[in-house]
């Protein structure tokens, strides 16, 4: 699934996360190259939302990481599931976290 924006679901709220849900699905239909790296992101994120967990103040931090990565980008596919800057925002926000949180795990 989407394992970032499920763990940030307080912030997102269920609606939200169908959005999101339904891009990834629309993504894998009509972006054959998606699946690649969908890939990646399945084994990546889970390690990510792990590591979050662990933290005292994750809660704080999923509420960040709505706000910094995940509002703009959820703004974006409800307007155009086809933006690109979706799909490029959202690879941002996981190569960033993955720095920040995966120091030293590939």
């Amino acid at each position: 699934g989407s394992y970032i924006a499920t763990a940030a679901t307080q912030s997102l709220g269920t609606a939200g996360l169908t959005v999101f849900n339904n891009w990834r699905d629309y993504m894998h239909t009509w972006h054959p190259t998606f699946t690649i790296s969908f890939g990646r992101y399945r084994v990546t994120a889970p390690k990510i939302v792990s590591a979050i967990d662990k933290k005292e103040n994750s809660t704080e931090l999923y509420q960040d990481i709505w706000n910094e990565y995940l509002k703009p980008i959820f703004n974006l596919i409800k307007k155009d599931m086809d933006n690109p800057k979706a799909l490029s925002d959202y690879k941002v926000m996981v190569k960033e976290l993955m720095n920040k949180y995966l120091k030293g795990d590939k």
